[in-house]
């Protein structure tokens, strides 16, 4: 997604505190002096960044999120989830298991 679109979604998430509808980041994700920063540098509303969201959030029916569609023109492009039970991809508990068998 566009920059513009993460930053309009972790705003929203800011007001939605203890209502629910906001991403959840990890550390390498701040907001300092008033600008979300991405490792250390701010977001840029014309670049692109991957982003994992649940189906439900991406369907505009979470809490003052309604504007997060796959049809929003924020949205740069939507890899769909796999549906092979032997694609790591369909469940998470494969995709650790192939994760930590690389690990060997």
């Amino acid at each position: 997604m566009k920059g513009s679109l993460l930053q309009k979604i972790l705003e929203q998430g800011r007001k939605n505190i203890g209502n629910g509808g906001f991403l959840q980041y990890n550390e390498n994700i701040i907001y300092e002096n008033g600008t979300w920063k991405l490792n250390g540098s701010p977001l840029v509303a014309t670049s692109t960044y991957r982003v994992a969201l649940t189906d439900f959030l991406f369907t505009g029916k979470e809490a003052n999120l309604e504007f997060l569609l796959p049809g929003n023109p924020g949205i740069v492009k939507v890899y769909e989830p796999a549906t092979s039970v032997s694609d790591s991809r369909s469940d998470i508990r494969l995709a650790i298991i192939r994760y930590l068998e690389g690990k060997k």
